[in-house]
């Protein structure tokens, strides 16, 4: 009997570590998700750092459906620090504090 038990609770304790695994496998997937979201930001933002005049992008409406824009001062960005306040930085300022975001997780 006691064999038994032992096999139920060691079954239980492997379906408590799958679990766990899972969540954990997730999460990884969120945070590379994250950081690739991150590097195209570095992207975009290491371009208007490199240009000198207006630009005209696409900016996304969601749903698919996008805009023509004319980016006037593409060397001001409105950076989001947390808890929805959002703060004007130069472009070189938002590339730092999106590098650091990187690092932190």
């Amino acid at each position: 009997m006691s064999s038994e038990k032992e096999v139920q609770e060691k079954i239980a304790t492997l379906q408590i570590l799958q679990e766990e695994a899972e969540a954990l496998q997730r999460r990884l997937m969120e945070l590379e998700i994250l950081e690739n979201e991150y590097r195209k930001t570095l992207e975009t933002l290491e371009f208007f750092e490199s240009i000198d005049t207006s630009v005209e992008a696409l900016m996304n409406l969601g749903g698919g459906v996008f805009a023509y824009v004319d980016v006037k001062n593409s060397k001001k960005m409105l950076v989001d620090i947390g808890s929805g306040v959002v703060v004007e930085r130069e472009v070189g300022e938002a590339i730092e504090f999106v590098k650091n975001r990187i690092k932190k997780n």
